[in-house]
């Protein structure tokens, strides 16, 4: 089906430069099917929300939001959609991505057609580096990273066994972790790599079991890989041992694994850019909104990054009167700061990424809930991988 994307980006780019249409279209390329739809629906989610709350409009002009389906890893699939959304749809700005290769896949195209992308979650290290046109509302691995190693050492942790799933981020995750940890003085106990398609976890929590540390830190990306971790983690007698599940992943994230998992997950710690139990006002509005809207929904980080997203986006659209100018679009967003449900977060106006405060979660029950429940503040956190 996508023979028919051939033309040329170039060609495009010359001609709608400094214009205006009749409508802005924004294209978000989630998961709409698969293993991690859900993903793809909280982003929608908080789309429709943001726009009910703020009309379809900004810089006096309709704006239209066109989804592609993109369930896995597939980046020449991920290009062709970056090609369609642009070519055929006539976006201007393309926004979404779950998987760091499918926006490194897209990178070549918003280069060549000066159509900003805004990375809803992709969260590999240099990734921005790729094109002048990347923009990210949601984290680098290491900026979560960090924090939890300062935090496990800080709080009497001494030895920690990694383990995280067998591709970019967890492996971003196993350096940068042993880097903080053993720099302030901690041991690494045991560095397991699993495959991403691995859901039984009980061997290698066996083997770390044996090793007797404080603390075992974890990244997985999610969904069954996550619950097969946590599961293991339980049932090897781990927790009754005294040692700590520390995690920086997908294992307790509210709008997928932690409904699952229940009372099972409590006292899981998380690093996380989002605390639902944080007291601020605009965190407060977001929830009252969310739940009148979504009766019923768990809000998770996902929700957030669309929300924080779909912002960013209205504001480039408001600054450039909705012309299609993606040097102008990404100079308004150089800089840009706001008041978050997340917390004060700014687009950092030399590396695109976001500075944002980083919180420290243990699984409690709240008000009759089990609920991530915020226990320690990381405040105005930079992309660390930048800072190795």
């Amino acid at each position: 089906m996508f023979h028919l994307l051939r033309a040329s980006v170039t060609t495009l780019a010359i001609a709608v430069v400094s214009t205006v249409q009749a409508e802005v279209v924004v294209g978000v390329i989630s998961p709409l099917t698969g293993q991690f739809a859900r993903t793809g629906e909280t982003w929608k989610e908080s789309i429709e929300l943001y726009v009910k709350l703020n009309g379809d409009s900004a810089g006096g002009e309709k704006i239209r939001f066109v989804y592609k389906d993109l369930a896995d890893v597939n980046p020449a699939k991920a290009r062709a959609l970056v090609q369609e959304l642009i070519v055929k749809d006539k976006a201007q700005i393309v926004a979404g991505f779950l998987y760091t290769p499918n926006a490194i896949a897209g990178a070549p195209i918003a280069t060549e057609a000066k159509v900003p992308l805004v990375i809803f979650n992709a969260a590999g290290v240099g990734l921005l580096d790729r094109s002048p046109y990347l923009l990210r509302v949601s984290y680098t691995q290491p900026q979560l990273t960090v924090p939890m190693a300062i935090y496990a050492i800080d709080n009497g942790m001494k030895k920690v066994a990694t383990v995280v799933s067998d591709y970019g981020s967890g492996t971003d995750v196993e350096r940068t972790f042993e880097k903080q940890f053993v720099a302030k003085g901690g041991q690494i106990t045991n560095k397991i790599r699993v495959p991403l398609d691995n859901f039984d976890f009980s061997p290698f929590m066996q083997t770390i079991k044996a090793s007797k540390p404080d603390a075992v830190l974890s990244f997985t990306p999610g969904g069954v890989v996550s619950l097969g971790l946590v599961k293991a983690y339980k049932e090897t007698g781990l927790e009754a041992l005294g040692i700590k599940l520390l995690t920086v992943g997908g294992e307790v994230d509210e709008a997928s694994t932690l409904k699952t998992l229940g009372k099972t997950a409590l006292g899981i710690y998380s690093s996380s850019l989002y605390n639902p139990t944080g007291a601020s006002a605009e965190n407060k509005a977001f929830r009252a909104a969310f739940a009148k809207q979504y009766p019923g929904v768990e809000i998770g980080v996902t929700h957030i990054e669309g929300w924080d997203g779909v912002h960013l986006i209205y504001h480039m659209i408001e600054v450039t009167k909705g012309a299609k100018d993606g040097d102008k679009a990404v100079q308004a967003a150089k800089g840009f700061a706001w008041k978050s449900p997340r917390g004060n977060v700014q687009i950092d106006a030399k590396s695109r990424d976001l500075i944002q405060d980083i919180h420290i979660r243990r699984v409690a029950e709240v008000a009759g809930t089990v609920a991530n429940e915020g226990i320690k503040v990381f405040e105005k956190q930079p992309d660390w991988g930048r800072q190795e």
